[in-house]
């Protein structure tokens, strides 16, 4: 017997032959650890949308993903997802009515009221970081109402609980559950390093997720969880999924000569502000010591 079924939902990796989406999603795995860390039994799956299949192909996969003994159906995602979460969740209902579904992700936290009043089948939708909230959850189903990050339906209505505050010891937080990964899905593992983005661009969201004020890892947290990505599951292709990995030079540099001192065989990008970069920084960024130059997508 599980507790939940959490899923991911991401696209596809081929299209007409070319690599669509490579990278992993490393966020809800935050989530599965903290389940497990607070003694839940979790069904992990992914769904990789396919656009070759038609509705009905694509429910079926899903359904088959639901383990029948879950109190709960979790599923993570992003905005690009919701159309078709919203018409799972419908029938996901339908043929699990005992079952409560919760809604997760950068997707679902923007417009968790909405979601809500418009449809009455999603019970639950986290609003923010994940890994506090969704254990409180689980153990406080008949009195949500308790829980801070969470709008959620109750007596006919629809309820927005108080926001929770953002972590602030990231260091605290257990790594992602790569026991639960296929890494030979991907071409490219996430790793992140802070939380948190002070410049709200409007074709970005994550401020909205994680909020205006950075927090960041410790530079020792993060080396040992790369050791694990590359030492331990064979991973050659980081992307540093920060929105400001570079803002804090000194520390952008302190990372950067961390990566050197591990001398494990790998490659790395991130994304960065122009105007947070400077030679110093670049020089690093393509250490020719490092077997072969580092990708840095402005």
């Amino acid at each position: 017997m599980t507790d939940i079924t959490l899923i991911n939902v991401s696209i596809g990796q081929n299209f007409q032959g070319k690599i669509v989406y490579k990278h992993n999603a490393v966020g809800i795995l935050y989530v599965l650890s903290a389940l497990e860390r607070a003694g839940f039994s979790v069904a992990f799956r992914e769904h990789f949308l396919d656009y070759r299949l038609s509705f009905q192909e694509e429910l079926d996969r899903f359904m088959s993903l639901v383990d029948d003994s879950s109190r709960w159906i979790g599923i993570g995602c992003h905005s690009v997802h919701l159309p078709f979460v919203v018409r799972i969740g419908q029938e996901l209902k339908k043929s699990f009515p005992g079952k409560k579904i919760i809604l997760g992700g950068v997707g679902p936290s923007a417009v968790a009221e909405d979601l809500l009043e418009k449809f009455p089948f999603i019970d639950v939708v986290v609003i923010g970081e994940a890994e506090e909230t969704i254990a409180e959850v689980l153990k406080n189903e008949n009195n949500l109402a308790s829980v801070d990050g969470i709008a959620h339906r109750g007596r006919g209505r629809v309820f927005l609980n108080r926001p929770r505050c953002p972590t602030q010891d990231l260091d605290a937080l257990a790594l992602p559950a790569y026991h639960a990964l296929d890494f030979s899905q991907y071409q490219i593992s996430v790793l992140i390093t802070s939380r948190g983005c002070p410049f709200a661009c409007r074709f970005c969201s994550l401020s909205a997720l994680w909020g205006k004020k950075v927090r960041y890892r410790t530079v020792q947290n993060v080396l040992e969880e790369l050791k694990i990505l590359v030492g331990q599951h064979g991973a050659k292709h980081i992307f540093v999924g920060d929105s400001t990995f570079v803002i804090d030079r000194n520390r952008a540099i302190e990372l950067c000569r961390g990566f050197k001192s591990l001398n494990l065989d790998f490659r790395w990008e991130c994304l960065v502000r122009l105007d947070s970069m400077d030679e110093q920084l670049m020089q690093l960024a393509f250490d020719p010591i490092l077997n072969r130059p580092l990708d840095f997508n402005p």
